[in-house]
């Protein structure tokens, strides 16, 4: 074969598109000419460009039919999650609507509830306050008869042994000024208002009274919790004490200041006044000991006692030991029978003896 190259920049021909370009010009009846390299050259790029428009037309016809069908396939899944919400919506309406019903149910019953113990509250404060009241009216009931009584022992006095009036009236304020106040002429340095209080981290839990059947406990509602500090108080009346679970119980009381403890004081409310009609909450036996500080875990015994629940409400108990302490702890170890709860309503240190009876 020979080489059909004008030069080296040009492409080459074959002999078969050059015997079909003779052809075309036989038939045509045309006078056939020589063909160029030039010629050669277009025929290859016509071909070649109809080769590229034809491939990129079936390429986009593919990619349009491809996307047609992820269009159909989308709506069709949406359509699907649209119908499974809103069944879903239609199941969940359902069963919530009796559920929110009962809540509602439930919030107004609790509401209500509520609303009756709040009254109940009401209704003891009110009868609370009526009780001091009636208490403060006995008290003053038996200061005048007691008076009168003076009065009339002393009319006869004077009548029999011609005692004097002044003498009459400084006998008779003496007993008034008795009356008025404390057997307990001593200090207290148990006192709270002086400084004294409670550690809580030696302290056995409150015993907490339920005033409801209805189960509030869950949110600490129609309960009563009395805290221990009321027994380093005066206020001693039916209901006003620290009551702790069980016969047995603890207390660490910080003192007014550091003493050598001669003597301890605890009083409870009479039988008398008790609403319950008795007083086996009270404390029976108990012990007492003397501490260096509030993390002294073994302390000094200063000794062991029993309070008498058909005694004096108020009992004086004389402690042994010379040392000076800081801090007094008492230990409950029995009461007078209640299982459920023990009742301390004052509790009270001296470092004098009084003048009243000493156990």
């Amino acid at each position: 074969m020979k080489s059909r190259y004008r030069d080296r920049n040009q492409t080459p021909v074959s002999e078969g598109q050059v015997g079909s370009t003779r052809s075309l010009h036989e038939k045509s009846g045309r006078k056939q000419r020589p063909i160029t390299t030039t010629d050669q050259g277009q025929l290859i790029s016509n071909h070649m460009s109809t080769f590229h428009i034809f491939g990129i037309r079936d390429i986009l016809a593919h990619i349009t039919a491809i996307m047609k069908k992820l269009i159909k396939v989308m709506i069709g899944t949406s359509v699907v999650l649209m119908l499974l919400l809103f069944g879903y919506w239609i199941m969940s309406s359902n069963l919530m609507m009796p559920f929110n019903f009962q809540r509602e149910l439930e919030t107004e019953k609790n509401s209500e509830e509520l609303t009756f113990l709040l009254g109940e509250i009401q209704l003891l404060l009110q009868q609370l306050v009526k009780l001091k009241e009636d208490i403060a009216t006995v008290e003053n009931n038996i200061k005048d008869f007691v008076i009168q009584t003076i009065e009339i022992k002393m009319q006869n006095a004077q009548a029999a042994e011609m005692i004097s009036k002044q003498k009459l009236r400084k006998m008779l304020s003496i007993i008034l000024k008795k009356i008025a106040e404390d057997h307990v002429q001593v200090a207290d340095y148990a006192l709270k208002s002086s400084g004294a209080r409670i550690v809580l981290a030696r302290t056995s839990n409150s015993f907490t009274r339920a005033f409801s059947s209805f189960p509030w406990h869950y949110f600490n509602l129609g309960k009563y919790k009395s805290h221990p500090d009321s027994i380093l108080q005066p206020d001693v009346y039916p209901g006003n004490c620290w009551a702790f679970p069980g016969s047995q119980g603890e207390t660490v009381i910080q003192l007014v200041a550091t003493i050598k403890p001669k003597a301890v004081t605890i009083q409870h409310i009479p039988k008398a006044i008790s609403p319950t009609g008795h007083i086996r909450s009270a404390p029976r036996e108990f012990a007492i000991y003397g501490l260096k500080d509030q993390y002294d875990f073994e302390g000094t015994l200063l000794g062991r006692f029993t309070y008498d629940a058909y005694g004096d409400p108020i009992q004086t108990f004389h402690l042994k030991g010379e040392g000076s302490f800081g801090y007094i702890q008492l230990k409950v170890l029995s009461n007078w029978g209640n299982k459920e709860y023990t009742s301390l309503y004052r509790v009270r240190v001296h470092k004098e003896m009084p003048n009243s009876i000493i156990t």
